[in-house]
């Protein structure tokens, strides 16, 4: 399936579900769904809900109705209490969960998840320990957007093609990068030249990542909890075990320094 395709199909699919459930036609669903259990994965809040770097980002507003939603239809519990089977057979069991942990869950999510008294589990990579502000998945997202020269990454010329994606072939930039280990990552973020987003204010939410700060504030909180989302990022079934081993322990170590609470939960990158 072409990627205009899949767009227009995950659309469809989402204005559809929007529809049932704004016309009150979602019992059925509901009632089919007792009993039973799902964790729903966010990624970035913003103000807009932009979709021009990714697709990983929700409004405030939007956000806030969602959980609305939830939490009047379902029974909102912890991931512990997902895979502990700590629920009800009265109601759908959710469990919130954010990957990667950007700064912008601090700012924008966790004041409403703690008004409206939801768990949620936050789960963040220990990148900040080797010096890196950001992820290189959010780093490529935001420099395709604003370089149009075309890139060599390890002998692949890669052009932009008409949906503003870096391909070769039918290679897309995307997915070769994240197929490969950190080094590959590196020298993907090195070939593009004078990309530079850091200071400009406007970014802040797509890229900033929670700093230690930030991660001994939600320690604190009653209902968020931290997990682990690896140390680089890495897809942790592409590379060696010995250094998906490493991923986690380094994490789980940077993790529990900052917070002095055990972490028990790893989220797959």
């Amino acid at each position: 399936m072409t990627s205009i395709l899949y767009r227009a199909k995950a659309k469809f699919e989402r204005d559809y579900r929007d529809f049932i459930v704004r016309c009150g036609l979602d019992q059925n669903l509901r009632n089919r769904n007792k009993g039973q259990y799902k964790i729903l994965l966010y990624h970035g809040i913003d103000h807009v809900s932009s979709l021009k770097y990714n697709h990983r980002f929700c409004s405030i507003s939007d956000f806030t109705s969602q959980l609305q939603y939830f939490k009047k239809h379902f029974n909102l519990i912890s991931v512990k209490d997902v895979f502990q089977k700590k629920g009800t057979k009265d109601k759908l069991n959710v469990a919130i969960t954010f990957d990667d942990g950007y700064k912008n869950n601090v700012k924008y999510a966790v004041p409403i998840l703690e008004k409206m008294q939801i768990p949620a589990t936050i789960y963040v990579t220990s990148i900040r320990k080797m010096g890196a502000t950001f992820l290189w998945a959010d780093f490529i997202d935001i420099a395709t957007t604003l370089q149009d020269k075309s890139l060599t990454i390890e002998g692949l010329n890669f052009k932009k093609n008409t949906l503003g994606k870096f391909v070769c072939g039918d290679i897309m930039l995307k997915n070769y990068i994240k197929e490969g280990d950190f080094k590959r990552k590196e020298i993907a973020m090195n070939a593009f030249c004078n990309v530079d987003f850091m200071d400009n204010e406007s970014l802040f939410d797509y890229w900033k990542l929670i700093d230690e700060t930030d991660l001994q504030v939600l320690s604190n909180s009653k209902y968020v909890s931290i997990g682990s989302h690896s140390h680089l990022h890495n897809n942790l079934g592409n590379i060696a075990l010995e250094e998906a081993k490493q991923e986690m322990k380094i994490s789980k170590e940077y993790i529990e320094n900052c917070t002095q609470k055990e972490i028990t939960s790893l989220a797959f990158p």
